[in-house]
């Protein structure tokens, strides 16, 4: 499985390379999983979610605001590492690519528990209609989502695209000045825990997981440029953001 190990970027460019190697695969038929994390802080929506409802808040007054390619709530992109995985889905029921979630989810677990903080994934008593309908996906709480005392620190969409699944989510690492009623793993743990310590840690617990061999390869200039042309036409174009 090809790694890819990105360095902090904007949220165009980062929202642009997910939706570039998705594409690829079709034809080159990789499996990829890519680790990156946000410069400058970014608000991202969900797919369906409408730019009036951004403009109201607070957030989207504050930092660079785009809309993803993936539903959901919207996600204040700041000091989190972030993860896209994708994999094939052929030979796979519906049932068996939603269980991907709680794999990688697990493996996050388990990979937490090393630096002894103890997360779990939420749980039917943890959701509820309002919380569904907040606007910040980390104030929203679906079953598989990891929480710890009792807050999401982590959650994760997937979108399909013929033989082709990207699944992406958010860790929550730290609390973000443009969001203090969220804390991240940090604030909850008064631990020292940031993004790249995460990282270092959770790539070999996924290779496990995954029961692969991790061949890191950065993106190549064509590569780059096809990721120039997606973040140009579409995340950084209002007929995108602004569609709904």
């Amino acid at each position: 499985m090809r790694l890819i190990l990105d360095p902090p970027q904007s949220g165009s460019w980062n929202m642009a390379v997910d939706e570039m190697l998705l594409l690829a695969a079709q034809v080159n038929k990789q499996a990829v999983l890519r680790l990156y994390q946000w410069n400058p802080a970014t608000l991202s929506l969900g797919y369906f979610q409408s730019y009036e409802e951004a403009q109201n808040h607070e957030c989207a007054q504050q930092v660079p605001w785009l809309r993803r390619s993936t539903g959901g709530g919207a996600l204040l992109h700041d000091q989190e590492l972030t993860y896209s995985l994708i994999f094939p889905s052929q030979y796979l029921a519906s049932q068996q690519i939603s269980h991907v979630y709680d794999l990688v989810h697990k493996s996050l677990i388990d990979t937490l528990q090393q630096f002894d903080i103890q997360a779990t994934t939420a749980n039917a008593k943890q959701t509820s209609d309002d919380q569904q309908n907040s606007f910040l996906c980390f104030q929203r709480r679906c079953p598989c989502d990891v929480v710890l005392r009792d807050f999401k620190i982590a959650g994760s969409a997937q979108r399909r695209c013929r033989n082709y699944v990207l699944q992406h989510g958010s860790i929550l690492t730290g609390q973000s000045v443009f969001a203090p009623d969220l804390p991240g793993i940090h604030e909850l743990s008064n631990s020292d825990m940031n993004a790249d310590t995460l990282q270092s840690v959770w790539v070999p617990n996924l290779r496990k997981l995954f029961d692969t061999v991790f061949i890191e390869k950065p993106l190549t200039d064509e590569e780059k440029r096809a990721t120039t042309a997606l973040q140009d036409s579409k995340f950084k174009a209002d007929t995108w953001n602004m569609k709904r």
